[in-house]
């Protein structure tokens, strides 16, 4: 990954996380606070850097903002349409198990 690719990565990620925080109503200081931006860390400006692409986070720390946001964390990794397509394709594949449970 260049350095364009990756700054355009972190981005994308923060227009992510921004999308859902503002889908559900919350603040930025609220989600940092869920998130565990607490121990001498401004809960705002962390989810404001992220949002903003100007900080690079781990993969705990997404799991984390995934589950504040209450969704799932390839939500925030990956383009909205490749998530439609994987929660589509989950779907089917729950709807196939349930006609393996059904009794004749």
């Amino acid at each position: 990954m260049t350095e364009q690719e990756k700054k355009q990565y972190l981005i994308d990620f923060g227009k992510r996380v921004k999308f859902y925080r503002e889908k559900i109503g919350m603040t930025q200081k609220e989600l940092g606070v869920k998130a565990g931006y607490v121990d001498g860390t401004n809960p705002s400006a962390a989810i404001s850097k992220i949002e903003h692409g100007q900080m690079d986070i781990g993969q705990a720390k997404t799991a984390e903002i995934a589950e504040a946001l209450e969704i799932e964390v390839y939500d925030l990794i990956v383009s909205p349409q490749i998530s439609r397509l994987v929660k589509y394709a989950e779907g089917i594949m729950n709807m196939e198990k349930g006609d393996e449970n059904v009794e004749n």
